[in-house]
């Protein structure tokens, strides 16, 4: 069994895609790491995680009105690896995740 838990701040407002008697709610976090490296100088690393919620059409989808930019969030759920090819031919790697649990963890701002 595979199980990711990620808090984080939401990159840029949720998205709705219908697909066939399901609705789709993307959105993508960043969760940013702080260390000191060996020579003392503070680091701060970003990973960038591409969510997708599963509702069906009976369930509500009323959540996606808080996923806005900045939002803090905790969500759990199953990751896949996934990478594309750029029009440069560079590799990229990014994890998606099939989210189980949504928690707010702030307010969304108007």
């Amino acid at each position: 069994m595979k199980r990711i838990e990620v808090i984080g701040n939401i990159g840029k407002d949720a998205v709705i895609k219908d697909f066939n008697d399901k609705k789709a709610i993307n959105f993508n976090i960043a969760e940013n790491e702080y260390y000191t490296d060996k020579d003392g100088n503070k680091i701060e690393k970003t990973s960038w995680f591409n969510c997708t919620l599963w509702k069906s059409e009976s369930q509500s989808i009323k959540i996606a009105e808080y996923l806005k930019k900045g939002v803090k969030v905790f969500i759990e759920g199953t990751p896949k690896a996934d990478s594309y090819i750029t029009d440069k031919g560079e590799s990229v790697a990014f994890i998606n995740i099939q989210v189980k649990n949504i928690e707010l963890l702030s307010k969304v701002e108007n």
